[in-house]
Parts: C-alpha cells; sequence; structure tokens
C-alpha cells in the first residue's frame, strides 16, 4: 500500500470510504457482469451448433462448380477437380 500524506483523520476516512465501495460491490452482485457472461456462454452454444449443423446438412461438393469457374477464371487454364470435396477441420480450415 502506498504512504498515505494526511492526518490521521483523513487516513481512517478514505479506509472507512474504500471499504465500503467493497463491502457495497461484494453484497451486491452485478447483473451485467453475469449478463454479459451468460451472453457470451449464449453466443458460443449457437456458434458451436451452426458450425455442426454446416458441417452434416452442407454438401461441399455443392461448391465444386463454383470453385472450377472461379479457378479457371484467375488461372485462365481449364480445370478438373476429381473426387469428392470435404470439410477439412484442421488448419487452416477450408475444403479438401
Amino acid at each position: 500500500m502506498p504512504p498515505f500524506v494526511g492526518s490521521a483523520a483523513e487516513y481512517t476516512t478514505a479506509v472507512v470510504q474504500s471499504e465500503k465501495v467493497i463491502v457495497n460491490w461484494t453484497q451486491e452482485p452485478g447483473e451485467p457482469t453475469m449478463f454479459k457472461r451468460a451472453s457470451a456462454l449464449l453466443l458460443f452454444v449457437v456458434l458451436a451448433a451452426l458450425t455442426v449443423a454446416a458441417y452434416y446438412l452442407l454438401d461441399p461438393n455443392q461448391f465444386k462448380q463454383d470453385q472450377k469457374g472461379l479457378a479457371e477464371e484467375q488461372s485462365g487454364y481449364q480445370v478438373v477437380i476429381n473426387g469428392d470435396i470435404h470439410w477439412r477441420w484442421a488448419l487452416p480450415f477450408g475444403l479438401v
């Protein structure tokens, strides 16, 4: 604790005031903090559920023609994609 400059009465008043703040803070739980944590948890659960749903419900092969057309347009070469496309969950994420 840093040294206090002032009279003993001022020091006692400062300590009592700081204790009041601490007591009020611990006696009254902060709803905004709890609300933020609950919102963050709910957002995480929803994003995880959407990711799992996308994995099982979207067929990555539906993007094959779009990828082929984009690769041909950008490179100028004729592109052939052999085989099926699969989701890749290792870094970097994407279609393989």
